[in-house]
């Protein structure tokens, strides 16, 4: 086959419209992506750096989400021990109403006292989120705001429940209440069963409602606690949304495009293309004029 001898002109010409035709491309994916570095071959210093930034921006990320979680899961135990506080007012009335009430009111009394820290023992073990539960079992929340290994916070629970009577920890034990209606007094540094059994005493009145408001006090400070370990928590995670907006604007500053600057060289370069064209075509044409002159056309 006969090969096609180009000119210089417009071997020059093609060559110039093939670079405009790419820069044009490359503007257009810049202006469709917002990136002037789309990937590594654009520029690798800038595409690794801002991976690096990127995927530490990323990490934090996630570990703000274990750090929310946290914060729902400390939330929930505070609600507890608030129905469980309002609870125990409750049961502090029903004791006061006991001092002069009938024998027959005094039995009914001890009931509803006995249901409402059944309702105490099932609120600490309903204070659950996600599995985790700080009202009941003695657990604790670790929580990880980095990956260092000393950037943590340890969330401590505590006890509502336990098995046992424990006036110091399980005050509103599910074991210090009968199923017939009766309480173990000793929960509250008493003996007896019923309200009727220490009407003979009324200091034994004063003695419980001086023990649910030992254990108040306590509720209140667990709630202190867990409130503090609330507003640690909720510092990292606007210390943690801060650092994760620098280190993406520090990637968008390697790598985002000037749009107006693309879209100019957009329009440049499609005007240059187009003139290029031109200039082949008027190559062309010179061609045929010549061989019309040589009586070849």
């Amino acid at each position: 086959m006969t090969e096609v001898t180009q000119t210089a002109a417009v071997k020059n010409s093609l060559q110039s419209v093939q670079r405009t035709t790419a820069l044009a491309g490359r503007a257009q994916e810049n202006l469709t992506t917002g990136r002037r570095v789309n990937d590594v071959n654009d520029n690798p210093l800038a595409f690794f750096i801002a991976k690096a930034l990127t995927d530490t921006a990323n990490t934090l990320t996630g570990y703000k989400s274990g750090v929310d979680q946290a914060v729902s899961s400390v939330s929930v135990a505070n609600v507890g021990i608030e129905t469980i506080e309002n609870f125990a007012d409750q049961m502090k009335g029903l004791v006061e109403a006991a001092r002069s009430a009938s024998p027959s009111e005094q039995r009914a009394l001890s009931a509803q006292f006995a249901e409402l820290g059944n309702q105490i023992s099932q609120i600490a073990q309903d204070a659950s989120y996600l599995g985790q539960n700080l009202l009941s079992g003695n657990n604790t929340a670790e929580v990880r705001f980095d990956s260092r290994e000393d950037s943590q916070l340890t969330v401590d629970g505590f006890n509502l429940n336990g098995a046992g009577i424990d006036t110091d920890n399980g005050l509103f034990s599910v074991a210090a209440y009968q199923a017939d209606g009766s309480f173990d007094a000793d929960a509250f540094g008493l003996t007896g069963g019923t309200f009727t059994s220490i009407a003979g005493n009324p200091s034994a009145f004063s003695d419980i409602i001086n023990t649910i408001d030992s254990g108040i006090d306590r509720l209140r400070g667990q709630a202190a606690q867990l409130g503090s370990n609330v507003a640690i928590l909720q510092e990292r995670i606007n210390y943690t949304e801060n650092q994760v907006n620098v280190l993406e604007t520090g990637a968008d500053k390697l790598t985002l495009a000037d749009l107006n600057e693309e879209a100019a060289t957009l329009v440049a370069a499609n005007t240059r293309s187009q003139l290029g064209i031109n200039s082949i075509a008027l190559a062309g044409q010179q061609s045929r004029n010549i061989l019309e002159l040589l009586g070849q056309g």
